[in-house]
């Protein structure tokens, strides 16, 4: 088991949460710290992170584990539902049952794990 945890900002300015990236037996996982997170639901911090977004790491020296995590996303099945999950909200079609539909997907895939490429 391998296991990269990353802080992530908080924008209430409170203490940053914990995304841990673990990849286990060719799975992988995505949690976080937050309300959201500890309920098992998709968040902010796991959606910005597993995209590689550097503006959310409450720390800059944390680009390199950033980077890592990321590619375990890129070889993962979850690469594909993500990217078209955030194309979706940079539409605005946040409304459309489709984007529920995939938002739930992504959220299931992260919890209980998706399978990563060799």
């Amino acid at each position: 088991m391998s296991q990269l945890s990353i802080l992530a900002k908080n924008e209430s300015g409170d203490d940053p949460f914990k995304v841990d990236f673990t990849a286990d037996a060719g799975r992988l996982k995505i949690t976080c710290t937050c309300p959201e997170g500890r309920k098992g639901l998709l968040c902010e911090h796991k959606i910005r992170l597993a995209a590689n977004d550097l503006i959310a790491l409450e720390h800059p020296g944390s680009r390199g584990r950033l980077l890592e995590a990321h590619v375990w996303v890129i070889q993962s099945e979850l690469a594909n539902p993500l990217l078209k999950l955030i194309e979706m909200r940079g539409e605005g079609k946040t409304d459309s049952p489709a984007f529920s539909e995939l938002q739930e997907k992504v959220g299931m895939m992260m919890k209980d794990g998706c399978r990563m490429e060799k």
